[in-house]
């Protein structure tokens, strides 16, 4: 800060024109992580009220590098607990400097788990062949070992599609990784493909694996694939199988 106060009793104070950062201690020329999800913060006022908790007004945050971040959240006032949130009302969210998306109202997880259940940022776009995209999808965080992704979007010139995410792993052994993606399509084009992966080591030295894919309609691939690679390939392949060495 250029200049402050700090009431060394209460350890409350006021600072002015603050660059700062949460998650990280500095031990010489080293940086070393507090928080897996530590980030950067400016503002033109920023009162501490606490050994734990900022006021900042005026001011950015973002996980970038300063002073040219690639992605902001630009507010009047921010609202930071370290090793919880920061809560920023109202925020424009900046990307290489261009405003893209304004919210009343926005968190930012700065816990030391990195992970946090709620919507993730809405997502926009243009193609030719499905028209304008708009869509959004909200993130659980199940428990520490699987979390859940669950989306829509909306194609002008097509419909609507749905897509699904699972992940988990159970133990230091197994896997399972769960996969859904289908569209309701108004050119007769739609359908649904569901894909599951899991691996296991069962008793007595058994290890079970599964790599299922189920494929409704091939027109629907062709549609709607990403990749060139996936548009082209005709064949679907299922297998689960037993070993024990």
């Amino acid at each position: 800060a250029t200049h402050g106060t700090l009431n060394t009793q209460t350890e409350t104070g006021k600072f002015y024109d603050v660059i700062g950062m949460t998650g990280a201690k500095f031990r010489g020329k080293n940086v070393i992580l507090t928080s897996s999800n530590p980030f950067v913060f400016t503002g033109l006022e920023v009162d501490r009220v606490g050994p734990d908790h900022y006021v900042v007004y005026h001011g950015t945050i973002t996980t970038c590098q300063l002073p040219n971040p690639k992605w902001e959240y630009r507010a009047r006032k921010i609202d930071v607990t370290v090793g919880a949130d920061a809560k920023i009302y109202p925020a424009d969210f900046l990307l290489h400097n261009i405003p893209l998306f304004y919210f009343p109202y926005a968190e930012h997880s700065i816990d030391n788990l990195g992970r946090q259940t709620g919507f993730l940022l809405p997502n926009i776009g243009q193609s030719s062949q499905k028209g304008t995209i708009v869509g959004d999808a909200f993130y659980w965080a199940i428990n520490p070992s699987a979390d859940m992704t669950l989306g829509a979007e909306y194609f002008s010139q097509r419909g609507w599609a749905e897509h699904a995410d699972f992940r988990a792993k159970p133990n230091d052994q197994s896997t399972i990784d769960f996969r859904y993606f289908g569209v309701s399509d108004r050119e007769n084009q739609g359908g649904e493909e569901a894909r599951l992966q899991a691996v296991t080591q069962l008793p007595w030295g058994v290890r079970a694996v599964a790599d299922v894919d189920y494929l409704n309609s091939f027109i629907f691939r062709e549609a709607f694939a990403e990749s060139f690679t996936q548009a082209i390939n005709s064949e679907v392949k299922s297998v689960a199988f037993l070993t024990k060495s």
